[in-house]
């Protein structure tokens, strides 16, 4: 898989911007594919507990 994703990063990172600008139209909670769904949930897990 990492083969396929090297050999054709053009189409990955075309595939990552239009689902970007997709989730942005719709009227979701999330704005931001990366932000939101992936690194936020990331770092509250690791974060210390208040």
């Amino acid at each position: 898989m990492s083969e396929w994703i090297a050999a054709n990063w053009e189409y990955v990172l075309v595939v990552i911007y239009a689902l970007e600008k997709i989730v942005k139209m719709t009227p979701t909670k999330y704005d931001d594919i990366v932000f939101d769904m992936i690194l936020k949930p990331i770092k509250d897990k690791f974060s210390p507990s208040k």
